[in-house]
């Protein structure tokens, strides 16, 4: 069942790291190209399986990566607690740690749902 989504992922063009999972959750880390300062907030996968989150918000008192975190929250539908900047918090790359946890209300299919909304949103830019 996580290898499914695991694998879902990865055919979505995001270069993922699995660090930790069992039959209920699962860790991956990712990078993001974070653009600060940007006119429009947008996010999507560049050809090098980079996630790109555009986004308003200046890279001033950390605005920026809280921005970052909960556009990625929001994005997978989880808390902001779930996902974590590990590295790059001064730079614009960044990777990224997220924990996804199957439940009753979030099964397999709903984050495949999520995953498919990145990939309507880049194909729409």
């Amino acid at each position: 069942m996580i290898e499914d989504l695991i694998e879902i992922l990865k055919s979505k063009k995001l270069l993922i790291e699995i660090l930790e999972k069992s039959p209920i959750a699962f860790i991956i880390s990712f990078n993001v190209w974070a653009k600060p300062g940007s006119k429009v907030e947008k996010i999507f996968i560049s050809n090098d399986g980079i996630l790109i989150i555009q986004t308003r918000s200046k890279p001033i008192d950390g605005e920026a990566n809280q921005a970052i975190i909960e556009a990625i929250a929001g994005l997978m539908g989880i808390s902001k607690s779930e996902v974590e900047i590990v590295r790059g918090d001064k730079s614009r790359l960044k990777k990224i740690k997220l924990k996804l946890v199957l439940t009753a209300n979030k099964k397999e299919s709903f984050y495949e749902k999520k995953i498919s909304a990145i990939l309507t949103q880049e194909a729409l830019n």
